[in-house]
């Protein structure tokens, strides 16, 4: 045992990348849903010989992050229009793989099974792309990748991967460099439980089957606002990522695999040649809302085939910088986030709640109801906005629009700040709110640090859904 990945599995270190899987040579470690609803492996120790070969490929516990040094920085996007309206963001991937495939080459990326899992497939033609296009926010079943993009190595075929900072970590360790490797790592936010999504599955539609998962579908209100869309055999559901349950508890890091918190590969610079992320916050002469993409080029391998596609038109690119690239998006350079404080409870209960009662007593996406109580509080009560960066000034917008009885000020945790002037409006510390009786004001969060600010609220005796709500899931 002393020399097998079980401790790091004991100690809440492991990914799920199942490498150790594929090298095992004596089939003594099987991969296995956990618990909380995370691939995890196990060992039979009646097979184990104790070789040491799990441990010594376990990209936990072999640091390749001196393998590279980023190259450049761009924001990118695919010159073929249906492309990038099809893509998540600029469409960047799918020209990679449909360069690779151009060169008779194989593509390993994620797709959904018939039974709505997410597993690692190869494909060797553009017809089967499709299937690998579209961010998917769940752990992919790796499987035995590894193993097979090694033997099409091994037979001359070129080779391009995508996955997770981990599962490129996990290949690199496993193969380190091949001319024909291409490894392709995205900027990635955590994977969720793939037992939460079962139960949210089951929530919408019940026993009707599943046709069709989109995570990221940007027809309705473009790349910024976009849809979760879930195409079932006879019904439809889409709604935007603000407003859906699943998504929102998502972004909220709620039921993230626990190593997701402290990822050891969210940062710079990546094991991988290429890494693809969104480029939030790209330049606003950039920005058409159709998807831009964030590309960290971090081989000379990586440079080559993106130079290639600039010089053949298929890609057009910008010049930037990882400060500028990881400055709306942390985990392009950081991989720690704190615990949110339910996530253990929902963890011990998962088995028992629905994903209803999950989002009742965890989750707290938006409601209709709080969503017309708080309209109501905006047309007859005074209002104060608590927070005055760029989501207060959205806020402050939306809300004018539906009619503000009065306005009273701004506040904010920002000292800086205090006494300034902001949309024509002084801005106070928290505490100012402790001079208005409760019940007379009404309190829109206007942060992406809503978390922090209600509990905040909360501990000054202010009720949540009722004296305050969260300003920019309800209002933007």
């Amino acid at each position: 045992m002393d020399k097998t990945i079980q401790k790091i599995v004991d100690d809440n270190k492991c990914t799920g990348c199942q490498l150790c899987y594929n090298v095992c040579d004596f089939d003594a470690i099987h991969i296995e849903l956990s618990s909380e609803g995370f691939y995890v492996p196990r060992i039979n120790f009646d097979k184990c010989i104790n070789c040491g070969k799990c441990l010594k490929y376990c990209p936990i516990e072999n640091d390749l992050s001196d393998y590279n040094e980023t190259i450049n920085v761009y924001a990118a996007k695919s010159n073929d229009e249906e492309t990038r309206m099809k893509s998540s963001s600029g469409g960047i991937f799918s020209e990679l793989a449909k360069e690779i495939l151009k060169q008779q080459g194989i593509v390993f990326g994620t797709a959904f099974n018939e039974n709505n899992r997410l597993v690692h497939i190869d494909i060797d033609s553009k017809k089967d792309l499709k299937k690998l296009c579209g961010s998917k926010y769940l752990q992919s079943d790796i499987n035995l990748s590894y193993k097979k993009a090694k033997n099409y190595l091994a037979d001359g075929e070129k080779v391009m991967f995508i996955g997770t900072p981990c599962q490129a970590s996990a290949l690199r360790n496993y193969i380190i460099d091949n001319d024909n490797l291409l490894i392709v790592d995205l900027v990635c936010h955590g994977v969720p439980s793939i037992k939460v999504f079962g139960k949210y599955l089951k929530y919408i539609f019940e026993d009707e089957k599943i046709k069709n998962i989109y995570f990221r579908d940007k027809q309705e209100e473009g790349w910024k606002n976009y849809y979760i869309n879930l195409v079932g055999e006879e019904s439809n559901y889409k709604k935007s990522h603000r407003k859906d349950p699943f998504l929102y508890g998502f972004l909220k890091n709620l039921y993230l695999n626990k190593i997701c918190y402290d990822c050891p590969f969210s940062k710079i610079p990546r094991v991988s040649d290429i890494t693809l992320g969104d480029f939030w916050g790209v330049n606003q002469e950039l920005d058409d809302n159709k998807g831009t993409s964030l590309v960290i080029v971090n081989s000379n391998k990586g440079q080559e085939i993106i130079d290639n596609l600039i010089l053949n038109r298929k890609i057009s690119v910008n010049p930037s910088d990882i400060i500028s690239g990881s400055k709306q998006n942390p985990r392009v350079i950081d991989g720690n986030m704190n615990i949110p404080k339910g996530r253990e409870k929902l963890f011990k209960e998962i088995e028992n709640l629905t994903f209803k009662e999950m989002d009742n007593l965890f989750i707290k996406s938006p409601k209709k109801e709080i969503l017309q109580y708080a309209v109501k509080s905006i047309q007859t009560k005074p209002i104060v906005i608590f927070g005055t960066g760029s989501g207060g000034l959205k806020v402050f917008d939306e809300v004018k629009k539906i009619g503000i009885k009065e306005f009273k000020y701004f506040v904010d945790n920002d000292e800086k700040k205090e006494g300034t002037i902001f949309c024509g409006k002084k801005i106070y510390k928290p505490e100012k709110l402790l001079l208005d009786k409760k019940d007379k004001i009404f309190i829109i969060v206007a942060s992406f640090y809503y978390d922090e600010i209600s509990n905040q609220l909360i501990n000054m005796g202010f009720r949540e859904d009722v004296d305050f709500v969260d300003g920019i899931s309800y209002f933007l």
